[in-house]
């Protein structure tokens, strides 16, 4: 990805290099059309780039995740399998936190958590009791679940 941003940055310095250079052909380089329009064509897919960039960091608020993972029934069933599944797997098999390493639920969630998240993998949805104490407990993760929608472009 970096690599792309380099070639447009320096093929927009090389065109703009050339368009400064260009005294209509008196002397110095002539700018060819085609030249305009690589220039035009680098600056409208860097631009795009940037967008994409800006748009993929900023896409939701930390108040905007941690009220979906209270009320929203689909987000607080996608947060629960996301962060079980960055549990250990020794963590996965025992339903407890092993390692404090503040990746997955944390000890005192894990073992309620673990269960609803086995729960919804196994294709069941959680009820309105479940929902409640799960959107109790999961807007503390609201920053492993803002890097994870980072991380995924999502």
């Amino acid at each position: 990805m970096l690599f792309g941003v380099w070639y447009y940055i320096s093929s927009i310095s090389y065109y703009a290099n050339q368009f400064l250079q260009w005294d209509h052909g008196e002397g110095g380089s002539v700018l060819q059309s085609t030249d305009v329009e690589k220039l035009l064509l680098c600056i409208q897919v860097l631009s795009l780039y940037l967008y994409y960039q800006l748009i993929k960091t900023s896409m939701y608020t930390k108040e905007q995740i941690k009220e979906n993972l209270s009320i929203n029934p689909k987000w607080i069933e996608r947060g629960i399998v996301v962060l079980y599944q960055r549990q250990t797997e020794d963590e996965k098999r025992s339903g407890n936190t092993i390692t404090e390493n503040r990746i997955g639920f944390n000890s005192s969630d894990s073992r309620y958590l673990s269960y609803c998240a086995k729960w919804v993998l196994g294709g069941n949805t959680l009820n309105e009791k479940h929902l409640k104490k799960c959107g109790k407990m999961l807007p503390k993760y609201w920053k492993q679940i803002m890097d994870i929608i980072k991380s995924k472009g999502n």
